[in-house]
Order: C-alpha cells, then structure tokens, then sequence
C-alpha cells in the first residue's frame, strides 16, 4: 500500500489530473505467504489488490484512472512517467531508482493493516494513515531523474 499512495501523491500533483486518463501499468506476483500486518507489506490476493488500487487511483487522482495488470516480466525495472499533451505531444519522466527509497512514515500505530479486512473497511484505513503520514526520503540522497521527449 505505500507503493500506492506514494504514486497517488505524485500524481494527484500534477495540474490537472483530476479529468485525465491514467494508465498505470504494473504487475501481482502471487504471494505464498500469509497476509501482511504493516502498510508497507503487500496484499496476496489479486483482486484485493487490484480493486483497492483502481478504488484508491480513482478517487485521489482521477476518476478514469485504470490499473494495467501485465506479467512481471512486461514491466521494465525503471520507473517513468508518461505524459501526453493535448496537441498530442509526450515526454517521459524517467526516475532514478524509481520511488523505492522514498517512505511513508506514520504516527505509532498507524503503520498497522489487516490484510484480511473487507477492501472498503481497508480503504477507510489507508486514507487515515495518508492523513496523518509523511512521505520522507529514507536516506540522504537526492532523487534524480530524466525528462526526454517521446516520438
């Protein structure tokens, strides 16, 4: 889940993107272990995932946000950014070790999740802890990234 809202706050950033398309293009790795306990674990069912994600995307970022579930191996390692202008243009915001040392901190506490929770009441959790969260740089680091226009 922080993947999650780490992505929603970068996106809901951008002028505008309520009444944008999104496509986010990602992958689910079944999972053979039991359910997380923490935000920062991942969910090991599918559709939970994918609902609370699309669920999550629509509502803080744009209500025709859609998640693009792909074999892992159709994902590239990096992370970037596609945008595409209204005259048709695109440019690719490709960023350096992706968001992976960026973090959500929360209050004592909050951090906790049950994974086993109905997705609605797990929602409800999640826009609490991004209410009262930070999303820090886990290290001393700057986040690097490139912008190159896409042909």
């Amino acid at each position: 889940p922080t993947s999650m809202m780490m992505l929603s706050e970068l996106l809901s950033a951008i002028p505008g993107s309520n009444h944008v398309a999104i496509d986010i293009i990602t992958c689910f790795t079944d999972k053979k272990a039991p359910p997380g306990y923490a935000i920062q674990h991942d969910w090991i069912y599918e559709d939970d995932y994918k609902g609370i994600f699309t669920a999550w995307l629509q509502y803080n970022c744009s209500e025709k946000a859609k998640l693009n579930l792909v074999n892992k191996h159709e994902v590239p390692h990096r992370r970037s950014l596609t945008l595409q202008f209204d005259g048709g243009d695109k440019s690719t915001i490709t960023f350096d070790q992706g968001v992976g040392y960026w973090r959500v901190v929360a209050e004592r506490g909050l951090h906790k999740l049950d994974f086993n929770q109905d997705p609605q009441q797990q929602l409800v959790k999640l826009a609490e802890v991004l209410g009262k969260a930070r999303i820090v740089n886990s290290a001393n680091w700057e986040t690097w990234f490139t912008v190159s226009s896409v042909k």
